[in-house]
């Protein structure tokens, strides 16, 4: 069974407790209009891993994920990220939640094995806003 990572990830941010809300606050897009701060999965690499019995059931994917502020308030110039860095924190909450054996099961039966923090890093983008970008190695089983 082939699991499409990024609807995955969504699926399972929108999971977490600090971002899940309504509307939700992670998406694989950043609308034109949201309201800030927002996650975005916008893209995933890698594929299946063959184990031992040479099937190939196990899928190790490395996504990004944007974490996207906006401003200290109404007027000011500084990029807020305080509000970016929390949403960071969460996802990272929820990856060390997922290695202490909290599996997070998609509706399609994907199971979230393993979640690992490899890159962080913050910038800031041409209309001012925090962005933290996490770069996630997670793996799935069928």
């Amino acid at each position: 069974m082939n699991h499409e990572p990024v609807s995955l990830l969504v699926g399972w941010l929108n999971s977490v407790a600090g971002l899940s809300s309504n509307p939700p606050r992670v998406s694989s897009l950043i609308a034109g209009q949201a309201a800030l701060p927002v996650v975005a999965v916008v893209n995933a690499t890698g594929g299946p891993i063959a184990d031992a019995s040479g099937l190939d059931t196990v899928y190790d994917w490395t996504a990004t994920i944007y974490c996207v502020a906006g401003r200290t308030g109404a007027g000011l110039d500084y990029p807020d990220y305080q509000a970016a860095a929390q949403l960071a924190g969460y996802i990272v909450g929820a990856a060390r939640a997922v290695a202490g054996g909290a599996h997070y099961v998609a509706a399609s039966g994907a199971r979230l094995i393993d979640a690992e923090i490899i890159a962080m890093t913050r910038i800031v983008d041409d209309a001012g806003n925090a962005i933290v970008t996490l770069t996630v190695d997670v793996r799935v089983s069928d």
